[in-house]
């Protein structure tokens, strides 16, 4: 079977593409910061879209047994707060971030 020079780049670049990571939501910030040093210590973080608001409050009453169970401090009221938000802002029914606001032109003073 040949196979063309395009066919072939095409497969390639493909490829590629489904290998290169996909950000989390607000990467970088204090909150996906915070989730990531708390909750990673046990497991590889969850991406906040594969589950609802409602689901990812489930899940962090569950991890506060877990976090017992294995001996880690639990999260502070804070944390946990700041946890959950962020994971139900990024939620799979979270609603869809407002577009930033658009800047006022600047106005000039009349001149008469």
């Amino acid at each position: 079977m040949i196979v063309s020079r395009g066919a072939l780049f095409a497969a390639v670049a493909l490829a590629a593409a489904a290998c290169t990571p996909t950000p989390y939501p607000e990467e970088g910030s204090a909150s996906f910061e915070l989730y990531r040093a708390r909750c990673a210590q046990c497991h590889v973080l969850y991406r906040p879209h594969v589950l609802t608001a409602k689901m990812w409050e489930a899940i962090l009453v569950r991890m506060d047994g877990e976090r017992k169970r294995a001996r880690l401090p639990p999260l502070t009221d804070d944390e946990r707060a700041v946890i959950l938000e962020y994971l139900q802002r990024n939620a799979q029914d979270a609603p869809p971030a407002a577009a930033p606001a658009a800047a006022e032109p600047a106005t000039r003073p009349a001149v008469d």
